[in-house]
């Protein structure tokens, strides 16, 4: 018998501003730039103020954790040194209280904003459901 696994699955948004770039990218046959882009953009989370990890951003990411109530922290940072992380931390990271319901896996959604460069205000990081381990 299969074990169920329970834990936060991190979806990842783009902006009304990120679609758009990337709709002029495509149409001027630019996509090479949105896909480097894509490639250096790392996800930096971490559960309950553990370790913290780093992924790149645009893939699939999955926390195991037993259920409870867990806090998890996210940031986005483009993969190009580490003063860009250090600001990434700064102006992106985002912060959850997330219920994990026994045999289920809590789904998150972490959209960056657009707009101005103000610390903490330029992604959302919100609970859009739950789906069964």
């Amino acid at each position: 018998m299969t074990e169920l696994v329970t834990g936060i699955e991190i979806q990842i948004g783009l902006s009304p501003g990120q679609r758009t770039i990337g709709k002029i990218l495509h149409t001027l046959h630019l996509d090479a730039i949105g896909k480097f882009v894509a490639h250096n953009s790392k996800l930096k989370f971490a559960l309950d103020g553990g370790e913290e990890q780093v992924e790149p951003m645009y893939e699939a990411h999955f926390i195991p954790c037993a259920p409870g109530d867990h806090e998890l922290a996210v940031a986005w940072f483009g993969d190009i040194g580490l003063a860009a992380e250090k600001l990434g931390g700064l102006f992106n990271k985002q912060t959850l209280r997330v219920a994990v319901p026994q045999g289920q896996v809590a789904q998150v959604l972490y959209t960056p904003r657009d707009g101005g460069a103000v610390p903490g205000h330029t992604a959302i990081l919100e609970l859009v459901g739950t789906r069964p381990a």
